[in-house]
């Protein structure tokens, strides 16, 4: 009978050490990649997923500084990544109260279109290039 319990207490172990590093562990927005879900608090402090569907980076040119591609462009709702960061940093400088993750999820989403609609501009959600290029948001 002990042999049993010892095998259950092992084996939840593991289970909760894989559940923490799937969802709980926090990783900075430059190690975020495609497909990785992490968990959000939502709306009233119920937990929301988040899946990483597109990351942005930046990446260094040939002097040596970073550089963010047009390309990239504009950032909605599943991107992730150090861009994505910035963003939301520029919208904490905004008055936005949000954590600034790397994560584009629907916080981010939401503080966008708080901006916009204070500014009396279509709600979208989305952040774009030139956005990313001038001194204020909007």
């Amino acid at each position: 009978m002990k042999n049993k319990r010892t095998y259950y207490i092992v084996g939840f172990l593991i289970f909760a050490l894989i559940v923490y590093l799937l969802f709980f562990k926090k990783k900075r927005p430059e190690d975020l990649k495609v497909g990785d879900i992490t968990i959000q608090p939502g709306p009233n402090n119920i937990p929301r997923i988040f899946k990483c569907l597109r990351t942005i980076q930046t990446s260094k040119n040939a002097e040596g500084t970073e550089v963010v591609k047009p390309d990239q462009f504009p950032l909605r709702y599943g991107d992730c990544g150090k861009v994505v960061e910035t963003v939301q940093k520029r919208l904490i400088a905004e008055g936005v109260i949000l954590k600034a993750d790397g994560k584009f999820g629907k916080q981010t989403e939401e503080a966008l279109n708080k901006i916009y609609a204070s500014k009396g501009q279509a709600q979208t959600g989305q952040f774009t290039w030139n956005q990313y290029n001038a001194p204020k948001i909007v």
